[in-house]
């Protein structure tokens, strides 16, 4: 027979957060730093530090498999307060290698999917816009970049934004 806890007696963990895709790689992180604090806190108790060592492995296990699904990873990178630099602050610089050409390769793949042009010169000028008409010479790129710069990169170049009360509502 199951008996149900009183009420008064339940923990809650109510941190504010949403339970958002991105928020899965910070969470593990954290509640893998928690155990590592725990291991060394309860290591002379064997049975807690053996249950709390058997947690760790088991979260670590679900943590590594993360890295089969690209879902975890752009989700965080997507969200502005993460970004790329969550990972170069958190992560050992081993587990970052190749992270930046994964994403460039998922971009690229999503443009694909999309039928999205990424080159602004690929598109056509209107009418309006073309250098015979009076003004429409001062319209014409003035600087010698070889490469146009692409959003993806300004975006990941860009700060992250602060966090706040209520960013996710």
């Amino acid at each position: 027979m199951i008996v149900n806890p009183p009420e008064s007696n339940m923990i809650t963990a109510d941190s504010g957060e949403d339970g958002a895709l991105f928020n899965v790689l910070p969470a593990y992180a954290s509640l893998l730093a928690s155990l590592e604090q725990a291991k060394k806190k309860h290591a002379k108790f064997t049975n807690l530090a053996t249950s709390i060592n058997l947690a760790w492995s088991k979260l670590d296990e679900y943590y590594q498999n993360t890295d089969d699904s690209k879902v975890y990873f752009v989700a965080s990178v997507l969200d502005p307060r993460v970004k790329l630099r969550y990972f170069e602050k958190t992560w050992k610089k081993s587990w970052l290698t190749g992270a930046r050409a994964k994403l460039d390769k998922y971009v690229e793949e999503f443009i694909t999917a999309m039928g999205i042009s990424t080159n602004r010169l690929d598109h056509e000028m209107d009418y309006s816009q073309t250098v015979e008409t009076t003004f429409g010479s001062w319209r014409e790129a003035d600087d010698d970049r070889n490469e146009v710069d692409n959003e993806w990169d300004r975006y990941l170049g860009a700060g992250r934004v602060k966090d706040f009360v209520g960013f996710s509502l």
